[in-house]
């Protein structure tokens, strides 16, 4: 019973109180700063891209000679079986795995025109592999 006769009187107290506030003093309002509107971030990005590419391409133009390649003939390997008797044969699950293989490695030859060749051409391929690339995580 006293608790609502505190928060009657608080009431009443509080009304008398906002009528004798003038306009005035009402809080000054902010006004909000207006962000500078860029229309596409990655614009200035894509333009960078596209002058690189053209450097390349025009650099390729001028520094490399035509080379022509010759087709690549493939050729169809026949299987040779051949048993070797030195190497006892077991059964099981995982007599398949244990016998080695012998696998003909293929070299490829290595492309030289993609590397770069001028410090500054390096420093724009780290910035692009940074940029252009998955995070370090997920490589």
């Amino acid at each position: 019973m006293e608790g609502i006769i505190l928060i009657v009187i608080s009431l009443i107290v509080s009304t008398l109180l906002k009528k004798k506030k003038t306009p005035d003093q009402s809080p000054v309002k902010r006004a909000q700063q207006v962000k500078p509107f860029v229309e596409n971030p990655f614009k200035d990005l894509g333009d960078f891209a596209k002058n690189f590419i053209e450097e390349h391409k025009q650099q390729l133009d001028r520094g490399t000679p035509i080379v022509k390649t010759a087709p690549v003939v493939v050729e169809k390997l026949e299987r040779v079986v051949s048993r070797d008797q030195g190497t006892p044969r077991s059964s099981g699950r995982l007599s398949i795995h244990q016998v080695n293989k012998v696998e003909k490695q293929v070299s490829k030859p290595i492309i030289t025109h993609i590397l770069p060749s001028s410090q500054d051409e390096l420093v724009r391929a780290i910035v692009f592999s940074e940029i252009l690339a998955p995070p370090k995580s997920k490589r």
